[in-house]
């Protein structure tokens, strides 16, 4: 027996840009055994599995290759697009649906299909913690292999904000450095990164290259090679927190658009709308495409 997959480009309004995410149709009621040896065989970080209904929620599993992790911002998009273009009568007419995890967080989300393309549009409201110990400037700068003088600009400075999980948000002065930030393995250990538990590092620069985009953002880990580009949908929520947390963000509905990638490679934009109200509770929406670009079968593990 097999199963249909789908690789589906995200946060992009054509195949093979944006951030590329395989979504499994779970239509067997697959063990967490059998979910984890596919994620094994995928030659990505991350594999959605979804399962089919006629209910307006709809439930998802995410796994990485050492095991199951939370269902996330760009897994959702990915998992929405292969419901509403690749599985019949998943959509209901209004588009809207609800995507649910194994921990019960839920992400509402409405889809506008078109041409085997999605818009999709997910509602979260987020609760952000902001109390954990941040490295200096030197250090960040040090970790990152860049200078001191690479980091902050206007008002913002470095903060660890965990909505979605925590990172470590630093503001870079420029598009070329945060291109240029590499992670030192040696000194990321040494430094209070390691104690806070924080997933990664979220840079971001309102200096983007040739692009409408408001902010230039890029997500660095030991986790990840240092020439790796992953998907930083999971880490907007945070960073919709973050930006509420300075007094240059006023009161009020905010949009911008956040692009991922270098000019020339594979770009991410990544549309957001926040109600910044000042509480310790926001209400965000993230907004992007996504395309197939790829389809397919994979065998049922045993």
């Amino acid at each position: 027996m097999s199963l249909s997959y789908f690789v589906v480009d995200i946060f992009a309004d054509r195949a093979f840009d944006g951030a590329p995410m395989t979504v499994i149709v779970d239509d067997q009621q697959l063990s967490d055994f059998q979910m984890v040896t596919i994620a094994q065989e995928n030659p990505l970080t991350q594999t959605v599995f979804v399962q089919t209904s006629q209910s307006m929620q709809k439930k998802a599993k995410v796994f990485s290759l050492q095991g199951e992790v939370p269902l996330t911002t760009h897994c959702v998009m990915a998992a929405a697009q292969v419901l509403a273009n690749e599985c019949n009568n998943q959509i209901p007419n209004d588009g809207k649906i609800r995507f649910a995890d194994s921990e019960g967080v839920e992400f509402e989300t409405h889809v506008l299909m078109q041409n085997g393309e999605s818009l999709v549009t997910i509602a979260q409201t987020v609760r952000s913690i902001e109390n954990r110990a941040i490295p200096t400037i030197k250090q960040i700068a040090d970790v990152l292999h860049l200078i001191p003088a690479d980091i902050g600009f206007e008002k913002f400075e470095p903060m660890i904000v965990d909505a979605q999980g925590p990172y470590l948000i630093v503001p870079i002065k420029s598009y070329n450095a945060v291109r240029a930030a590499r992670v030192n393995q040696d000194l990321w250990i040494q430094s209070s990164l390691t104690s806070s538990l924080v997933k990664g590092v979220f840079l971001f620069s309102n200096n983007t290259d040739s692009n409408t985009a408001d902010f230039h953002s890029r997500i660095v880990s030991p986790e990840f090679s240092n020439n790796f580009d992953p998907p930083t949908g999971s880490v907007i929520p945070s960073f919709a927190a973050y930006l509420c947390h300075f007094d240059t963000v006023q009161e009020g509905t905010h949009s911008f658009e956040v692009q991922r990638g270098a000019t020339n490679a594979r770009q991410s934009h990544i549309h957001v709308e926040m109600d910044n109200k000042k509480q310790s509770e926001l209400n965000v929406r993230i907004a992007g495409g996504a395309v197939t670009a790829i389809r397919g079968k994979i065998m049922i593990p045993r």
